[in-house]
């Protein structure tokens, strides 16, 4: 039997979060916002405010609505009204953080990205921390809910090795 605390179950689907990360505003030199002084720095946005004079009316990239990140980023842009130009939808933090570091607009991403592409050492784009009070990612497992040994095995083997990498702050 799987221990762990699933966070939702629906329609036969469960998912336990492994892991939660910030996310981040990724701004190219191309904006009205870059502020050159701020390279090299990541900058923590404290409230919805200062996230919303930033990104309101700027290029932006999204990723496809059919995520469930985007839909967050989107909800949250709804909810502060903020307005943005939006000049790409693409399917991945990838893509999107790529075209930004090629002086496309700005977009939402993870640090996984960002430290992918080496973007702190970057002296075309600014990082902002996005309050995690407003957006964050949380990473874990969907499976099917059945009660199946297989899958509960599975889950526990993940889960066992996720904890021993957090434990080791391999993450």
């Amino acid at each position: 039997m799987v221990s762990h605390k699933i966070i939702l179950e629906k329609k036969g689907v469960s998912f336990i979060p492994v892991v939660m990360t910030n996310s981040y505003l990724v701004v190219s030199n191309q904006t009205d916002v870059f502020d050159p002084e701020l390279v090299g720095k990541e900058i923590v946005l404290p409230d919805a405010e200062s996230v919303s004079k930033l990104i309101d009316g700027q290029n932006y990239i999204e990723l496809t609505p059919d995520t469930l990140y985007q839909q967050q980023v989107s909800d949250f842009f709804m909810q502060q009204k903020i307005r943005t130009n939006t000049i790409a939808v693409v399917p991945d933090f990838d893509l999107a953080t790529e075209l930004v570091k090629y002086h496309l607009g700005m977009t939402v991403t993870t640090n996984y990205v960002i430290d992918k592409y080496d973007l702190r050492k970057d002296d075309t784009v600014n990082i902002y921390r996005l309050p995690e009070n407003l957006i964050s990612l949380d990473m874990g497992i969907s499976y099917k809910s059945d009660d199946d040994a297989a899958i509960n095995q599975m889950v526990d083997l993940i889960m066992n090795f996720m904890n021993t990498k957090k434990n080791n702050k391999e993450l």
